[in-house]
């Protein structure tokens, strides 16, 4: 199910490249399921997009006040 949607995600940036809620998708599976590092990643990535995407920056905060939430 997680690939599944990892895949339906890159396809996406694949066409788009600078849309940016497709980082946000992957980065969400990726915290889901567990892998912390990729997730910020992503995140990053979703910021060198949009600098103000209110989504990415708020749960690089919450990965930064709470860094043992996810290991």
């Amino acid at each position: 199910m997680y690939d599944e949607a990892l895949t339906a995600y890159d396809k996406s940036i694949e066409i788009n490249p600078q849309d940016s809620n497709p980082w946000v998708g992957k980065a969400g599976v990726f915290l889901t399921i567990g892998k912390k590092d990729e997730g910020i990643r992503a995140l990053n990535k979703v910021l060198e997009i949009d600098p103000n995407d209110a989504v990415a920056r708020t749960l690089k905060l919450e990965l930064q006040m709470f860094p043992n939430v996810l290991k």
